[in-house]
């Protein structure tokens, strides 16, 4: 039994004949990898607002230069945090004031799940367009 579970353990991932091929990787399709290296080049203006679902893996990448707003660990964060996400998330009326109360200065969205939100921003011209890519988008003001 310790031999299968250690077969199936990060660490052997990529070598097990049992893992299908494209489950084989370490990261997933959907990490945000080029979108990590621009921001590692520290061009952008910190807080940053990012989507929930990056927020470790950025965190991961990025940190101390960088703190995220928001990342998986619900216990992390204070109710209120989780609401003003998710009402700037689902492009809420308020949503500029949310983000000046935190003085957020960089937007990180999921071209996805911010379809709504990415639509404002680019219309608003208190923000600019610092990168683009599939996946995501990063906007500064």
């Amino acid at each position: 039994m310790l031999g299968g579970a250690l077969l199936f353990t990060p660490l052997w991932r990529e070598q097990n004949p049992l893992v299908p091929a494209p489950a084989r990787a370490a990261l997933s399709p959907g990490t945000p990898t080029n979108l990590a290296q621009f921001l590692q080049g520290g061009t952008v203006p910190a807080p940053i607002f990012n989507y929930m679902e990056w927020g470790g893996y950025l965190e991961a990448q990025l940190y101390p230069q960088y703190r995220m707003f928001i990342d998986g660990r619900f216990e992390a964060r204070k109710v209120e945090v989780w609401y003003d996400y998710l009402s700037v998330s689902r492009a809420r009326a308020d949503w500029q004031t949310t983000l000046d109360r935190y003085g957020v200065r960089t937007l990180v969205l999921n071209k996805e799940f911010h379809k709504d939100r990415i639509g404002f921003v680019a219309k608003s011209p208190q923000w600019k367009r610092a990168y683009d890519d599939k996946m995501g988008v990063v906007y500064t003001r």
